[in-house]
């Protein structure tokens, strides 16, 4: 008689353990859909310009742009077409003027905006719980034709410096600029051809 009442116990425990991870494996299944769909090109749009105002001094251009949570789930990736990185041409006019780099020192200048990098497309994964814990992981970024003019000048600037890091701002009295939480990369793959340029007003480089 006992055992009847142990079989009958544990066939009800285990019922109820299969019950709850059906219900688990439901509920985050459900919620992958529905932030799946939540996702949209302006709710993305709309984030990534906001989080770009915050820390970054220049600005962010880019066409088409996609997420999805399925495509390397637990990460999110983001996709990005003709992204570019610029900030205002007059900047670091004079420290442009110094230096023996020549034309080189002026690569990646315009009349109204000099760019630091452009990519005709940008796919990064970010790692969604540690984002959530304030922590930026990033198993990998994928690059395709990517562009990056990179000028250190004698001064000591260097054109890079437009993202607000904790050691940018305390070179700077602006105590509302917000720094960039620490990022990890663990793999940077580079899909198509790409071109660097890199001068240092501090020497012949």
């Amino acid at each position: 008689m006992i055992d009847e009442k142990e079989k009958t116990g544990n066939k009800a425990r285990s019922r109820w353990i299969g019950k709850t991870i059906a219900a688990i494996m439901t509920f985050w299944i459900g919620s992958v859909i529905i932030l799946e769909i939540l996702l949209s090109t302006t709710m993305v749009t709309n984030t990534v310009n906001r989080i770009a105002g915050r820390y970054i001094d220049g600005e962010i251009s880019f066409g088409k742009v996609s997420a999805s949570l399925l495509k390397n789930f637990p990460s999110l990736t983001l996709s990005f077409e003709d992204f570019c990185i610029t900030y205002p041409s007059d900047r670091f006019d004079i420290s442009e003027e110094t230096g023996p780099q020549g034309a080189l020192m002026f690569r990646g200048c315009g009349e109204e905006a000099d760019t630091l990098a452009t990519f005709s497309s940008f796919t990064a994964s970010v790692r969604i719980t540690p984002l959530i814990l304030g922590q930026v992981k990033i198993p990998e970024i994928i690059l395709a034709k990517h562009v990056v003019y990179a000028h250190s000048y004698s001064d000591g600037k260097a054109n890079w410096n437009i993202f607000n890091t904790s050691a940018n701002n305390a070179d700077t009295a602006d105590t509302t600029a917000t720094a960039l939480p620490a990022i990890s990369i663990s793999r940077i793959q580079v899909s198509e051809n790409s071109q660097i340029v890199y001068t240092d007003g501090r020497d012949t480089v």
